[in-house]
């Protein structure tokens, strides 16, 4: 998923260049009986989230978010 916009994370001078990610919050719709999901490489632009079902295979599902941070510097 990449964002429009993108988010403020951190600098070399206030906290480091990723101090400060975003938080995400991931919403499955469709799911099946032990399908779960992985949010992985969050960054200022973006994330991914892979579904996979109980088996461990990625499978296709829908799904809503929500990305909460610093909004972009400059």
């Amino acid at each position: 998923m990449t964002f429009t916009n993108a988010f403020f994370t951190g600098t070399a001078s206030i906290g480091g260049t990723n101090a400060y990610l975003p938080s995400i919050g991931v919403t499955g719709q469709n799911m099946q009986s032990g399908d779960y999901f992985e949010v992985t490489s969050v960054s200022a632009t973006g994330f991914t989230v892979t579904f996979k079902n109980s088996g461990g295979t990625a499978v296709d599902r829908n799904f809503t978010y929500t990305a909460v941070g610093f909004g972009k510097a400059g």
